[in-house]
């Protein structure tokens, strides 16, 4: 499936990531590819 997508890392002051967002670059995404609407975030434990 052609679905490629960047994953964008925020790193914090110790360049730990803290959250990734991902954006899809392929060109036979459709609206059904929902990668603008995932938004992981680092939870402690």
């Amino acid at each position: 499936m052609n679905c490629d997508a960047f994953a964008i890392f925020a790193l914090d002051e110790n360049g730990k990531a803290q959250s990734i967002k991902m954006k899809g670059i392929s060109p036979d995404i459709d609206f059904s590819f929902d990668f603008q609407d995932l938004n992981f975030e680092r939870v402690e434990k």
